[in-house]
């Protein structure tokens, strides 16, 4: 197996709903298509090991059109976010 560098998000193109995708080389990849069931980053994380394996073959040689970063808007991470706690303090 290569190791080609990639990073994971979620994006979107402003007209459809939310998804994951690598970033290699400044272009993104939807993930979908690889993983179906997989359709956030949370499911991604929940399943690393064997999602890490089918991410890195994709980095390593993409399939479909990938698009530049630049074209889409880059959303937090992990969606959805999960439980977020916070504590004040004087």
């Amino acid at each position: 197996m290569s190791q080609t560098p990639f990073s994971l998000g979620t994006f979107t193109d402003g007209q459809s709903g939310p998804f994951p995708g690598i970033v290699v080389a400044d272009t993104v990849y939807d993930t979908r298509p690889v993983l179906p069931a997989a359709t956030t980053t949370s499911d991604l994380l929940a399943d690393w090991d064997t999602s890490l394996t089918a991410l890195q073959s994709l980095a390593d040689a993409p399939e479909g059109d990938g698009r530049p970063v630049g074209e889409l808007t880059v959303l937090a991470p992990v969606q959805p976010p999960g439980q977020i706690l916070a504590a004040g303090a004087n």
